[in-house]
């Protein structure tokens, strides 16, 4: 049976409450164990019971879940060597801006954190666990006129002008599909979809979103619009994250995956770089790609 999905409070399926902050308002939990599978929450106590926050849709939970208060959110101490260098925040940001590890289907959350008396304080959740010996990246503010570009692994986010804005994808093709034209609903969320109980629910068609294509002389761009995924991913086990990835699709528009033929394409990242040859894509909802048909060279 598809799962439900919810966007009301609901009780959490938890024994005893006794451990859980009697005051205080909202605090957030993991329900699930930590990863893909997880989802965090907002939850409070209300009459005895553990209920979620009105806002968060999540799939129904059985009986027997495990659930974890995560300790102290928006207060937890990160036990880092050293803060020297850190400084304030950012002026383009409120607070300091950390990823936790290396982004991972469990780990690489985003969180915001603040420098008191030497020690670095999150002011926003922790959604999955770390060992001892986790680095932990601090967001610094650069400029590409005058400053080394790192590698594109610690970007954390470009500003209004970033590389592969100066490459050169050519004029409609229309030798290629559609005769160069766009064409909004290339392939149809319903038949790509990794996840078809999404696009059945009513609720969530959404987040079942088509793919966009059309056709340049130097290049391929794809778009998968929608909502299909957390509007805020913050946190690596959205469960919304990890259901929404479309299945391969091959890019020769006559082709059905696994057969793909047709010449090979190099998928752009945002340093003007290009990735290995490949002959098909995996699209997530708000996710779009650039397949030069040949590589860059910087």
């Amino acid at each position: 049976m598809a799962p439900q999905y919810n966007w009301n409070q609901k009780e959490l399926p938890v024994a005893d409450v006794s451990v859980f902050p009697g005051s205080g308002g909202d605090f957030w939990v993991r329900v699930g164990d930590a990863g893909p599978a997880g989802r965090l929450m907002k939850s409070h106590l209300s009459n005895g019971k553990l209920v979620t926050a009105a806002e968060f849709s999540y799939p129904t939970i059985p009986a027997g879940t495990k659930v974890t208060i995560l300790d102290n959110p928006g207060g937890m101490v990160i036990p880092v060597a050293s803060t020297a260098g850190m400084g304030a925040a950012p002026p383009q940001f409120a607070s300091i801006v950390l990823r936790i590890g290396d982004p991972g289907p469990t780990s690489g959350d985003i969180v915001t954190a603040t420098l008191q008396s030497g020690k670095l304080i999150t002011s926003s959740p922790i959604a999955n666990d770390y060992a001892t010996g986790t680095p932990v990246y601090w967001v610094q503010v650069g400029h590409q006129a005058v400053d080394r570009l790192p590698p594109v692994s610690r970007i954390f986010k470009w500003s209004e002008w970033y590389p592969a804005i100066g490459v050169d994808v050519g004029v409609p093709d229309t030798a290629g599909y559609n005769g160069g034209a766009v064409d909004l609903h290339w392939k149809a969320g319903s038949s790509i979809t990794s996840d078809p109980s999404i696009c059945a629910n009513v609720q969530l068609q959404g987040f079942c979103g088509d793919i966009a294509r059309r056709d340049f002389t130097k290049a391929i761009v794809l778009l998968r619009p929608g909502a299909g995924g957390d509007p805020n991913p913050s946190h690596t086990n959205s469960w919304l994250d990890g259901v929404t990835p479309s299945k391969p699709v091959c890019v020769n528009p006559s082709d059905t995956y696994p057969v793909c033929t047709g010449q090979d394409y190099y998928p752009l990242y945002a340093d003007g770089t290009t990735g290995a040859a490949t002959k098909s894509i995996v699209l997530r909802g708000l996710e779009a790609a650039i397949l030069m048909k040949a590589p860059v060279i910087q």
